[in-house]
């Protein structure tokens, strides 16, 4: 991984996003590691591991204005690892709503899909998602996305739901 993280630098600014940066919400196993790129340029060695996005720069600032979500998780959650971020400035607007509600809805689509499957653990993963969006859908303007200061944010049922969850998801990757 660490070779095709230096081949992506050598195209352009390269940022790692995701739980990759939390190391107390990383899953061995369940975690990818999500990679954006603003360079052009093939890479060869990208593996399964590494999720990637490549857009260009004007291309990403445009999508966080408007309020693409992706831009959550690069604003309050991301390291640059080569190169440089242009300035973005995210704005919640209804597409982001829309979109974080069908992502919702597609990881508890997921979740059953596993269960009557019998991959036990990519249900986990998938309940663990849509617990976790639904809270940032509710305290979307909070500056962290770490579990357990999200937890925190809210109370009840859910709060609890999102740290069980946590928990059996880094128990799988242990």
């Amino acid at each position: 991984m660490i070779d095709a993280l230096r081949e992506l630098c050598r195209n352009g600014p390269v940022v790692l996003f995701g739980s990759a940066n939390r190391p107390e919400d990383f899953s061995r196993y369940l975690s990818d590691v999500n990679v954006l790129t603003l360079g052009g340029g093939r890479v060869s060695s990208v593996n399964g591991r590494i999720s990637l996005v490549q857009m260009d720069p004007d291309a990403l600032v445009n999508r966080c204005y408007y309020g693409d979500p992706l831009c959550i998780w690069l604003v309050k959650d991301s390291k640059v690892l080569c190169g440089s971020l242009p300035e973005l400035k995210f704005i919640v607007t209804t597409w982001t709503i829309d979109s974080i509600r069908q992502l919702i809805l597609n990881n508890v689509a997921l979740m059953y899909e596993n269960v009557i499957l019998g991959n036990s653990s990519w249900a986990l993963n998938n309940a663990y998602y849509a617990v976790k969006l639904t809270i940032i859908l509710r305290v979307i303007d909070s500056p962290t996305l770490r579990d357990l200061e999200l937890a925190k944010l809210i109370n009840g049922g859910l709060s609890k739901l999102l740290l069980r969850l946590h928990d059996l998801r880094i128990a799988v990757g242990a």
